[in-house]
């Protein structure tokens, strides 16, 4: 009675592998061989373009992937950093904001305080030098006048006089009435606003600039004026001095240090200034190089001395 190898392998748990009848295994053999056969047609069959495309085809699907896990990583690591600079952005805004709302309020009290009458004798910060400046003109304070200026200035206005001398000078001016124009103009800026405020720590002859309110004289005609005030720094003795002072359209706001501020012209040949403290070149007269004499003229001093 021949064995039926299929139930015994079923209903026992034994390695019937070894007991294998031999034409099985030759079945199974030949099983394995036609189906490795079968492989290699199939492959065979691909060829060799077929192959490159296929390869190409998975490279391409695998580079999609690491570019679109690339695409989310930039998505998060730009969005961190538009938030961290839009923090910072708006950090920035706001501590300007509240500089300027200081500033303003700073400014507001020291012209209160000249308004009054009060007395200002402080020249540690540019809004309180800019206050003894229109507090020593409004009251004729000649030595407060004389001792705000800065070194620079007065080295150029004394030439071979001593401080003492100009000192002389200022008063007999005074006295006589011919400086009641720059007295007027120091009035004229009860509405000035701050145009350029340095912060702390100052640079030597750092300047700070305060523009006047549109003033119309009576005795004048054209359109309203404007007047600029430059106050410098000195970092020996930690105090503003003044600088300049001039019509605004004279004055470029892009100077900020002392040594920058050029002679002031007037006439058809002066350099006129933006806003943007660009100078206007649209005068032929402008626009013709000066000659070595004027070059050489020095920058006036807010009075003439004589």
């Amino acid at each position: 009675m021949p064995i039926d190898y299929d139930k015994i392998v079923e209903g026992r748990r034994r390695n019937w592998e070894s007991l294998k009848p031999e034409e099985i295994r030759e079945q199974e053999r030949e099983a394995q061989r036609e189906r490795l056969r079968k492989e290699r047609e199939e492959k065979g069959k691909e060829g060799f373009f077929a192959r490159r495309q296929r390869l190409k085809d998975e490279a391409a699907a695998e580079d999609r992937k690491r570019f679109r896990r690339s695409l989310r990583q930039s998505v998060v690591m730009v969005g961190g950093l538009l938030l961290i600079a839009g923090v910072y952005l708006g950090i920035t805004h706001l501590i300007q904001q509240q500089r300027e709302a200081a500033l303003r309020r700073s400014l507001e009290e020291v012209q209160a305080l000249v308004a009054n009458g009060t007395i200002v004798l402080n020249t540690t910060t540019p809004v309180q030098a800019f206050g003894t400046w229109r507090s020593a003109w409004k009251r004729g304070d000649v030595p407060t006048m004389v001792k705000m200026l800065s070194p620079r200035y007065i080295n150029k206005a004394t030439d071979t006089k001593s401080v003492a001398d100009l000192m002389q000078e200022y008063e007999r001016l005074y006295r006589e009435g011919r400086l009641e124009p720059v007295r007027e103009i120091t009035l004229d800026f009860e509405t000035a606003v701050a145009v350029r405020v340095p912060l702390p720590p100052y640079r030597n002859e750092e300047l700070a600039l305060f523009k006047s309110g549109e003033v119309t004289k009576f005795q004048e005609k054209g359109p309203p004026k404007q007047y600029i005030v430059a106050l410098s720094y000195n970092r020996a003795d930690k105090q503003w001095y003044f600088a300049d002072v001039r019509e605004a359209k004279y004055f470029s706001v892009k100077w900020y240090m002392e040594a920058m501020i050029r002679p002031m012209r007037i006439g058809p040949g002066a350099t006129i200034y933006t806003e943007e403290g660009n100078p206007i070149q649209d005068s032929p007269l402008r626009m013709r190089p000066q000659s070595r004499g004027n070059q050489r003229e020095g920058r006036p001093p807010p009075v003439t001395l004589k």
